[in-house]
């Protein structure tokens, strides 16, 4: 017995879905792993420059949040 049409669409939309939300989770990753690994670096310098980058971070946190919220809160897709 072969499948729907129906069946065969819903497998195509969700394979569709899938993509787009691993692409949207890579995206929202990549900010944190990199503030992480900024971090690392630059607490070996000492405590003055940590204090910059702490600053600085959470602008960047901001930032990359409001643009998020702009992106998918405005995307008709």
């Amino acid at each position: 017995m072969s499948q729907p049409a129906t069946g065969r669409r819903l497998v195509a939309t969700d394979r569709r879905i899938l993509i787009l939300a691993s692409q949207a989770l890579g995206g929202l990753a990549v900010e944190p792993l990199y503030v992480l690994v900024d971090t690392a670096i630059v607490g070996r310098l000492g405590v003055a420059q940590l204090g910059g980058l702490a600053l600085a971070a959470t602008v960047l946190t901001f930032v990359t949040a409001g643009c998020n919220f702009l992106s998918y809160g405005t995307t008709q897709r």
